[in-house]
């Protein structure tokens, strides 16, 4: 158990200092109805990460020793699944960058407006995908759940 918290703590510190969603509640306070749109933005991230941790474990989880290569095997293919699909973002991303710098994004003149579903589309958005899916397979490599 010790073992398995000490493996933890870099996933848990990367996704704790991770600089946008920070960032991102900070901007969300200078609108109207600041609190409440910064803490439906945390809360968004909370719940989110939590039950993507939960399912994870619980649906990859399973115990027997045929399980056990089957609960790897689909354990990578999510992992390489959601590899491809950041890397196809960031090439998509990459293409549609502007090419001249323009006065203001729309994006910062309409934050003034945001609101509740904005606070949670970005909390959706935002959730580092990649180092819990980490997290969440070095939980399911430890065996913690697995019956003796």
């Amino acid at each position: 158990m010790g073992n398995l918290l000490t493996t933890l703590i870099v996933p848990a510190l990367l996704i704790a200092v991770n600089p946008i969603p920070i960032i991102v509640a900070v901007t969300l306070l200078s609108t109207d109805h600041g609190k409440r749109n910064a803490a439906a933005f945390v809360a968004t991230l909370a719940v989110i990460m939590l039950a993507v941790g939960v399912l994870t474990i619980f649906l990859l989880g399973k115990d027997g020793s045929a399980g056990q290569t089957d609960t790897r095997t689909s354990l990578a293919v999510v992992q390489t699944l959601l590899g491809l699909a950041f890397l196809a973002l960031a090439f998509l991303q990459w293409r549609s960058r502007p090419q001249a710098e323009a006065a203001s994004p729309r994006w910062m003149q309409k934050m003034d407006e945001a609101g509740f579903s904005v606070a949670v589309a970005l909390g959706l958005s935002l959730t580092n995908y990649a180092l819990l899916s980490a997290g969440t397979s070095k939980i399911l490599r430890s065996g913690i759940g697995s019956r003796q």
